[in-house]
């Protein structure tokens, strides 16, 4: 909700533009993010099914110059954090989060999505990570096409967009590399 507040009453092209600035609620968005995903949150408790993507990518985007704000890196260095700790040493919830959070579905990527995922977990990590950790018992729940989906991403298969049909089928036959 507080994602929609922020972007919804703020934008003078929109039906529930209040005539408010995007600079002016940005604040009390970012502490609201602080308190819910912040260092000291349970991180392996929360439940982001009421999340919305969207916020976090807010948070994380240090484009901030149109609406006359300064970025603050330490709300990266938290949101990372956050995902390092909410992901622990599950290889599940590492693909899940990254399919349904870090670069869900729902969006187009008309060019390379890594900037996008980078504002909101570092790729190095992400890498690691998939690379390490061991299949765990929430991985027979996990779609197979998330996880080709993580391994195409981490292997640079979407360098230049994701196509519109990758959100139903990402089959390797669908791309070229």
């Amino acid at each position: 909700m507080p994602v929609r507040i922020l972007t919804l009453l703020t934008s003078p092209k929109s039906d529930g533009y209040q005539q408010v600035s995007f600079a002016e609620l940005y604040p009390s968005f970012i502490s609201r993010m602080r308190s819910r995903y912040g260092y000291g949150v349970e991180a392996n408790g929360v439940d982001l099914r009421a999340s919305d993507s969207q916020a976090f990518s807010i948070w994380g985007n240090e484009n901030l110059a149109e609406h006359n704000l300064h970025f603050d890196a330490e709300d990266r260095r938290i949101q990372h954090d956050f995902w390092r700790r909410y992901i622990g040493n599950s290889r599940s919830r590492l693909v899940v989060t990254f399919n349904e959070h870090l670069m869900p579905y729902k969006f187009h990527y008309p060019s390379n999505p890594e900037p996008f995922i980078a504002t909101k977990m570092d790729i190095e990590t992400l890498r690691k990570l998939f690379a390490e950790l061991p299949d765990d018992p929430g991985m027979q729940h996990v779609p197979p096409k998330y996880v080709r989906r993580l391994q195409r991403f981490l292997d640079g298969d979407f360098n230049d967009g994701v196509p519109m049909h990758a959100s139903d089928n990402d089959s390797s036959e669908n791309f070229a590399r």
